[in-house]
């Protein structure tokens, strides 16, 4: 069972369009979410979390609608987005006392237990918190009523590497048979460290959707000279970028490619690497 069904999502802006796009968020998987900023990202999980009234089409969470049962809906999913929080005069304490009456879930001392092991008081206010304790605070919060179902809009931004690693830890952990994340990030490398797959949204439109093992195995950057290119001719790409000294290819072949030509440098594709050829590059 998939976790999220995204179908046929549209949202128009003046200046800005969703573009009809689909995806899946199976469950028992971590789903990362990337592009730019601008690219579609936070549309999309508003309009999944139906923050966002005039979006058409259909988003489904475990099989009900995210318009009519979004009750229900939100009673299962944890979310964090990068443009919302607490009130600042809050203490830890104080957010849960409101938290509670909103989930029946709500595990006080889980919530305790992530606060203290990683040194934030329920007595501390939110506002003399640095902003990656605040982060932190949002993190915990959203898993403190054990949900089924994380919706993560960039959670770990404000982390330093050591506190990122241990929330990417949390979340890996919190995966189980019919549990899921969707995680939106511009830190690529956290995207790399855990997602089972990989979604690439540009100005509004998913241009690649990639299993991680897949991507990490098969894709990769192909650097070719133009006196190569003259001899090689054209080949199979995804994106092509032209530079000064070469021009480079997104393909996905990266294997056969390398046994074909040999003498031609391949480096492994990176997220991040990937997100600069759909940005700068040309589709095939």
């Amino acid at each position: 069972m998939n976790a999220i069904e995204v179908k046929n999502l549209e949202v128009v802006y003046p200046e800005f369009t969703l573009d009809k796009i689909e995806f899946n968020v199976p469950s028992g998987s971590i789903v990362g979410f990337v592009g730019e900023n601008g690219a579609g990202k936070t549309t999309t999980i508003k309009a999944i979390l139906n923050l966002i009234s005039h979006a058409k089409g259909s988003v489904s969470i475990y099989g009900l609608d995210n318009q009519e049962q979004e009750l229900a809906i939100k009673k299962q999913i944890g979310v964090v987005l990068d443009d919302a929080f607490f009130y600042e005069d809050f203490t830890t304490k104080e957010i849960a006392t409101v938290l509670v009456k909103m989930y029946h879930n709500w595990d006080q001392p889980y919530f305790n237990e992530l606060l203290k092991a990683h040194g934030i008081t329920e007595s501390k206010v939110l506002k003399e918190l640095s902003k990656g304790m605040k982060a932190k605070v949002k993190i915990f919060a959203a898993l403190a009523h054990h949900p089924r179902l994380l919706i993560l809009d960039e959670p770990t931004t404000g982390l330093d590497p050591v506190s990122r690693d241990e929330i990417l830890d949390i979340f890996y952990d919190f995966i189980e048979e019919d549990k899921a994340i969707l995680f939106s990030s511009h830190i690529t490398s956290d995207i790399e460290k855990i997602a089972d797959s990989v979604i690439f949204i540009d100005r509004g439109k998913i241009v690649l959707t990639t299993d991680q093992a897949e991507f990490q195995e098969d894709f990769g950057i192909a650097k070719l000279t133009a006196s190569q290119l003259a001899d090689i001719g054209e080949i199979d790409y995804l994106y092509r970028l032209k530079t000064a000294i070469s021009t480079q290819y997104l393909i996905s072949n990266r294997r056969m490619f390398l046994k074909e030509y040999p003498d031609i440098v391949v480096e492994k594709a990176t997220i991040e690497a990937t997100l600069l050829m759909i940005k700068k590059g040309e589709v095939r």
